[in-house]
């Protein structure tokens, strides 16, 4: 069989389309902080009130979880151990951080099977505590890795649990 007398075409790689996390721009930043302050202040004034809408504490169940995908993410290289151990001075912040969201999550379940939507007062307490260590480690990682942090809360909302549907119920109605 005669060969053909014209080249072939040179390969040229086609560029992989671009993930919604590739580019995270500093106005998208700026936005979610503002939006977490927004919400640290906004916990703090309707918690104990028993006034928390449905969607804050969506927002604080993902920041809590977003923080614990951090610990155990950024542990994995030096500048992200790095910027844990100055965020997290002891290893009292850490016990504070899984007191508050073991008190969220007994706070949550309550107020679900019951309806009473105001927290008890050591359930306030372990959870301000954990907003303490929370939301400047959250603030100051949207000023440092701002990239890293989206993909830290997407990993948070993934794990939602009481406020959210969960991955039986998602799974169920596919």
């Amino acid at each position: 069989m005669p060969r053909s007398s014209r080249p072939r075409k040179k390969y040229t790689p086609k560029a992989a389309p671009a993930s919604n996390l590739t580019v995270i721009t500093d106005r998208i930043a700026s936005g979610l902080r503002t939006a977490f302050r927004t919400l640290e202040t906004s916990i703090r004034l309707s918690l104990p009130a028993g006034s928390a809408d449905k969607e804050d504490l969506k927002m604080l169940e993902d920041a809590f979880n977003a923080f614990g995908v951090a610990m155990v993410h950024r542990r994995e290289t030096s500048e992200g151990r790095e910027f844990l151990f100055e965020m997290i001075e002891n290893k009292e912040a850490v016990e504070d951080f899984l007191r508050a969201k073991t008190a969220f999550h007994s706070y949550a379940t309550r107020r679900k099977s019951t309806g009473i939507k105001a927290a008890k007062g050591d359930e306030l307490n372990a959870i301000f505590k954990g907003i303490d260590v929370v939301f400047p480690f959250i603030d100051e990682s949207f000023v440092r890795c701002p990239r890293l942090m989206c993909k830290e809360l997407a990993h948070g909302q993934m794990l939602r649990g009481n406020f959210g549907e969960n991955h039986a119920e998602k799974n169920a109605r596919a």
